[in-house]
C-alpha cells in the first residue's frame, strides 16, 4: 500500500492492500480504518483489498487497518507490526516556483527559500592570484600543504592543475602528499563556488628537481635476448627522500620506441626489461628526471646506454633428399653480421617434429667473431611416414635474434611402397542403432601392387 497521501487528494484514489488468505464476507465489503475514521473496503481476491481514501482528514500519519464487515476484529499485519498511513499538505504547483515532489518544492539552481521564492543573485566571479613564496615553493619529496580559507560550510572546491597526485579536501586544504620536481612551475587554480559568488585563487607552484638517475650497466636476461638497464638515482645532497620515478626513454635506429616510467627502490637502485623487436636493430635508454627534458646536460654522458642486437645469416641448401627411415647430414654456415662474438648457436625442428628428428650437431666452435662465419654439421633422422614436405628449422644463438629456415625434404622412394590416402576412415554410430553398410572403393594410382591389404573395422 502507498504510505501517504496529500490531504487534497483526487477522489479517486484508492489504496491497495496485499496480503494472504483475505476471507470471503457477504457482497464483498470490508471496512478500512485510518485512525478512528472508517472508509468502504472491497474484497478483490484473496490477496488483495482495495480501500477508499477518506476525503476529510487533518494532516498527520494514522494507524491503518482493515475489517471484514460484521467481523468486531482487524485482521493482523505481517509480524504483528503496526502500520501507519500518512496524510500531508501538498506541494501547490501554482505557489512552487520550483516543481513539486509529494509535499515539497523542489529549487532550480539560482533560486531558494520554502517556495524557491528568493532569487540568489550571486556575487561578480573573484579572481586572485598568489605571490607569496611559502606558497609558491614547495620542496621535493617532502609533503606540500595550503589552507584555503572558507566562508561558509556549503562551499564547493574544484581543484584544475598540472601536479599529477596534487587534491583538495573539502575543508579547503590543497595536499600534495609527494611533489615532484620540474625545470618549469606548475599550474595550479582553486575555484571556490558558495552563495555568496564564486572566487578562482591561482598561483605557480616550483619544485626544483633534487636528483638524477644514472644508468650503471646492461644485462642480459638469461638465455633470451631481453636486455636489463640496471641504475642508480643520484641524490642531492644525498638526501634520499624514497622510492622516486624515473623516465627511461627508448630509441631504436634513432626513433623513439618506448617510453615509460619505473619506480626505484628504497634504496635509490631501479631496473628495466627491454623486450628487443623482431628485426636486428640499434638501441639507445636515455634515464632521465621525470621533471626534466630528455636532453638536459645534467650528467648525460651517464644517463645514456647503448647496444645493438646480434645478429646473423644462414647459407643452406634449398632441398634435402632423404629416405624414410634414414639418416641424412647437412651443413650450414653461420656468418656474424654483428659487432659482437655469438655463443652458444644451437639449432631446432619447428615443423614437422613427428616426422623429422635431429641426432647430431656438430660444431667446431665455441662463439663467432664480428664479421665471421663458422660451420655447422645437423644430423637428421627421418620416420618411416616422412613425406616430401618443407622442413623448418630455427638457429639461434645466445642473446641474439631468432633466424627461421626453411628446406624442401625430398623423400626418396625405395622398392614396393603402398601409401593411403586418407591413412585411416573413422565412422561414429549411436550404440543403440543397427551399423549401416558403408561401400568403401579402393584405388591405386600409377603403381603395379601385388600383396595383400588389411582393413580392419571396429563398431
Amino acid at each position: 500500500m502507498p504510505p501517504a497521501a496529500g490531504v487534497h487528494h483526487n477522489s479517486t484514489s484508492k489504496v491497495t492492500v496485499y496480503g494472504n488468505d483475505f476471507p470471503t464476507v457477504q457482497s464483498n465489503h470490508y471496512i478500512c480504518l485510518y485512525g478512528s475514521t472508517a472508509t468502504a473496503g472491497r474484497y478483490v481476491k484473496s490477496t488483495r483489498i482495495e480501500c477508499e481514501i477518506p476525503q476529510a482528514m487533518l494532516p498527520g500519519r494514522y494507524l491503518f487497518n482493515i475489517i471484514p464487515y460484521g467481523s468486531d476484529k482487524a485482521l493482523p499485519f505481517v509480524d504483528k507490526r503496526a502500520i501507519h498511513f500518512t496524510f500531508y499538505v501538498e506541494c501547490d504547483p501554482s505557489r512552487c516556483s520550483g516543481y513539486c515532489v509529494g509535499p515539497t518544492c523542489i529549487c532550480p539552481s539560482g533560486r531558494s527559500g520554502i517556495l524557491c521564492e528568493q532569487t540568489n543573485i550571486p556575487s561578480s566571479i573573484n579572481h586572485q592570484t598568489l605571490s607569496n613564496t611559502q606558497l609558491t615553493k614547495a620542496v621535493e619529496g617532502k609533503p606540500y600543504n595550503v589552507k584555503i580559507p572558507l566562508k561558509e560550510e556549503t562551499t564547493i572546491l574544484n581543484l584544475e592543475t598540472n601536479a599529477d597526485g596534487m587534491e583538495v579536501s573539502s575543508d579547503g586544504m590543497v595536499k600534495w602528499l609527494k611533489p615532484i620536481g620540474r625545470t618549469t612551475p606548475y599550474s595550479v587554480n582553486v575555484t571556490v563556488a558558495s552563495q555568496l559568488g564564486e572566487s578562482t585563487i591561482s598561483w605557480n607552484l616550483t619544485v626544483e628537481p633534487t636528483y638524477s638517475p644514472i644508468v650503471i650497466r646492461l644485462t642480459n636476461v638469461g638465455d633470451t635476448n631481453k636486455r636489463a638497464v640496471q641504475g642508480i638515482v643520484q641524490f642531492i645532497d644525498q638526501r634520499n627522500f624514497g622510492r622516486v620515478p624515473v623516465r627511461l626513454r627508448t630509441f631504436r635506429n634513432g626513433i623513439l620506441f618506448e617510453d615509460v616510467a619505473v619506480e626505484s627502490d628504497s634504496e635509490g637502485r631501479f631496473e628495466f626489461v627491454h623486450i628487443p623487436s623482431d628485426e636486428a636493430s640499434t638501441y639507445k635508454v636515455i634515464a632521465s628526471h621525470p621533471g626534466e627534458p630528455c636532453d638536459s646536460s645534467v650528467y648525460l654522458s651517464q644517463r645514456i646506454i647503448a647496444w645493438s642486437d646480434a645478429d646473423f645469416d644462414v647459407d643452406y641448401e634449398k632441398t634435402i633428399k632423404m629416405k624414410r627411415g634414414s639418416i641424412a647430414e647437412e651443413t650450414y654456415r653461420l656468418h656474424n653480421n654483428g659487432d659482437i662474438p655469438l655463443a652458444g648457436c644451437w639449432v631446432q625442428v619447428i615443423t614437422p617434429r613427428d616426422k623429422l628428428t635431429i641426432d647430431k650437431v656438430e660444431q667446431s666452435f665455441e662463439s663467432i667473431g664480428a664479421n665471421e662465419s663458422k660451420t655447422m654439421r645437423v644430423e637428421f633422422s627421418a620416420a618411416e611416414t616422412l613425406d616430401s614436405v618443407t622442413a623448418t628449422l630455427q638457429f639461434s644463438c645466445v642473446n641474439s635474434i631468432k633466424r627461421l629456415v626453411r628446406q624442401t625434404i625430398s623423400v626418396e622412394e625405395s622398392g614396393s611402397y603402398l601409401r593411403a590416402q586418407p591413412r585411416e576412415l573413422l565412422f561414429s554410430f549411436a550404440p543403440q542403432t543397427t551399423p549401416p553398410i558403408i561401400r568403401v572403393s579402393i584405388g591405386f594410382f600409377y603403381i603395379v601392387f601385388s600383396g595383400f591389404i588389411s582393413i580392419l573395422t571396429i563398431f
